[in-house]
């Protein structure tokens, strides 16, 4: 089976982004409130967590996800003005998963989209997420 691959790691990177930089994204520290709703193909209605995180990292590099996330690779990595477009392949013992998103930070708020496509021992699945973050204070 796959090494963890964690929705969760996902969201907190994609969340509380500011400005662009070389190929990563400066993070605006501190205290953040994100909301996220998810639907996929097996669920009828789609669902919504909101959770507050402390952030510390100053910045963000999706390929230093990669590292925590086993047999993946980073193949989009794309920041213009204050987006990020990004996308990732998975592979691991046969089962397939195809990331590809969006972030968007506008001073401390933020929001996204992500899409995930799995094949998982003959099973297919689609997992579609939107974010939306505040900074809501220090941590």
């Amino acid at each position: 089976m796959f090494k963890t691959f964690s929705l969760s790691l996902i969201a907190l990177a994609a969340l509380s982004f500011s400005s662009a930089q070389a190929s990563e994204l400066s993070i605006n520290p501190g205290l953040w409130k994100t909301t996220t709703t998810t639907s996929n193909s097996f669920m009828d209605q789609p669902q919504t967590l909101t959770t507050e995180e402390c952030v510390t990292e100053t910045s963000f590099n999706p390929e230093e996800m990669t590292e925590e996330l086993g047999e993946c690779e980073v193949v989009r990595n794309d920041i213009s003005d204050n987006t990020l477009t990004f996308g990732m392949t998975c592979s691991a013992e046969g089962n397939e998963v195809t990331v590809n998103g969006e972030y968007t930070a506008e001073d401390d708020t933020g929001h996204g989209t992500m899409d995930m496509n799995m094949s998982m021992q003959g099973m297919q699945m689609e997992i579609n997420m939107q974010w939306t973050s505040e900074r809501i204070g220090d941590c």
